[in-house]
């Protein structure tokens, strides 16, 4: 079971953790202690999550909005996904996977950091690559907090 990270890069379904109570949402808020990067995509995805959750009634728009707020103050450098498009589509066609999973990836490439990941479709496709699986960590391994 690897350590938390000094620096990682994390993915929306670790950031929604942070401000939703789930499965691992410890193990999130330990890993918020880490120097953390993203694709700016991020807050995008981290909305398309608050929504689902509104449309399933899980949440209410007035909490949804405040937690979106909390997401786009998180101190998390974001990176502009134009600098990681060719990169990102080079990794999908590797992979089979979608793009926009792998502007995070590439991101975790290019600064020879891991990714953190609450995804276990796309860690399991990473981690199954020769050349990538040294490159991400599922969010379920780290230690609990």
């Amino acid at each position: 079971m690897p350590d938390y990270p000094e620096k990682a890069v994390v993915d929306a379904g670790v950031a929604v953790k942070w401000v939703i109570a789930e499965h691992d949402s410890e193990r999130a808020a330990a890993l918020a202690r880490s120097r953390l990067s993203a694709p700016d995509l991020i807050e995008a995805e981290c909305a398309n999550i608050l929504w689902v959750k509104v449309a399933r009634g899980e949440i209410v728009e007035p909490e949804a909005m405040i937690r979106i707020a909390r997401l786009c103050a998180a101190p998390v450098e974001r990176i502009p996904c134009g600098e990681l498009g060719p990169a990102a589509l080079k990794l999908s066609i590797d992979l089979r996977h979608p793009a926009h999973d792998c502007l995070y990836l590439a991101l975790a490439v290019r600064r020879s950091i891991p990714l953190v990941t609450a995804d276990r479709q796309f860690f399991a496709a990473v981690k199954s690559h020769p050349y990538l699986a040294a490159h991400i960590i599922a969010l379920a391994s780290l230690p609990g907090a």
